[in-house]
């Protein structure tokens, strides 16, 4: 029934770990542990400020946001806490266990490695902005962490590694 041949074996026992699988490539391991610090960063600022809107528990005054389209901290807070915190919570889980999300199948990529390249190309854009509104001397790491994440999300091992095999 399964043709091995092209892989799909593979592919249905994804979850079953050793059982025809060949090993992740250290970029898999490289990608989980860029998005779990970002989980974690945004998960803490993000929480602080929806916590205290103002900025207070991050020290980061409300003035800071003068010429944008906020008031306050709440809404950044909730998509970093949203976007860049649960969602890479979300993507290592689905890298560790590559379940096959359907709605990303007609694209012919794994769900969580396009979503890998997705929040790396967001956390560009994030910080791009951010630079054009606030002053805070993170923007540099951060920059460069999005665009690592979306180099070794394209690594050609890693590219491999998740490609969706017929269904």
């Amino acid at each position: 029934m399964a043709n091995t041949a092209t892989g799909t074996t593979n592919r249905l026992q994804s979850s079953q770990r050793g059982v025809g699988r060949s090993a992740r490539p250290a970029g898999v391991y490289v990608l989980m542990g860029l998005l779990l610090l970002l989980a974690f960063g945004a998960l803490y600022g993000g929480g602080a400020l929806i916590l205290d809107p103002s900025g207070g528990i991050l020290d980061m005054p409300v003035s800071l946001l003068a010429g944008s389209a906020f008031t306050n901290y709440l809404v950044p807070g909730l998509i970093l806490f949203a976007l860049f915190g649960l969602a890479s919570l979300l993507l290592v889980v689905g890298l560790w266990l590559e379940p096959s999300w359907a709605f990303v199948r007609p694209l012919g990529a794994h769900g969580a490695w396009l979503g890998t390249i997705l929040v790396g190309g967001a956390l560009i854009v994030w910080i791009l902005v951010q630079m054009r509104i606030l002053s805070f001397f993170l923007k540099p790491i951060l920059l460069a962490q999005g665009a690592a994440t979306i180099v070794v999300a394209l690594w050609p091992a890693v590219r491999r590694h998740f490609q969706e095999a017929p269904v």
